[in-house]
């Protein structure tokens, strides 16, 4: 026997429930997808920001390499700091003007090491200029 109130069997309530209960299901599930997607980027960010942090540390090498300096800036242990992350750089002189230069940079646990081969050219107003003879990405890790 289905129970009635003034004649009312209470349809309307249960569909009004269900509906409900299925909006907020997607509207939880918005929010799931909305959080996986921010982790997504915030990873995608942190791997072009230590790229790019790592590239400045090659910047850097080549201007101290200008200078007549060629050495390695900061170490794994103790990296230079940078905007928003560290990096490391090693220099190594393989002979005849050609200079490896292998830098990584740091952002929070991210790691992203690239390696550079240049050739080092005198110019006519005494400032060296770098040929870059390879590019590549050496390692790429949390």
């Amino acid at each position: 026997m289905n129970p009635r109130i003034n004649g009312e069997s209470g349809m309307v309530l249960k569909v009004m429930m269900g509906s409900i209960l299925l909006i907020i299901s997607i509207v939880v599930a918005g929010f799931l997808n909305l959080t996986d997607e921010s982790e997504n980027h915030l990873e995608y960010r942190n791997q072009l920001q230590s790229l790019y942090t790592a590239e400045a540390g090659i910047e850097r090498a080549l201007d101290m390499i200008a200078s007549g300096r060629l050495e390695s800036i900061g170490s794994q242990a103790s990296p230079m700091a940078f905007e928003f992350g560290h990096y490391f750089v090693t220099c190594i002189d393989n002979g005849k003007g050609i200079v490896s230069i292998r830098s990584t940079g740091i952002i929070g646990k991210r790691h992203r090491t690239i390696e550079v081969v240049v050739r080092c050219e005198s110019s006519s107003n005494g400032v060296p200029t770098f040929k870059q003879l390879s590019w590549q990405q050496i390692d790429d890790h949390e």
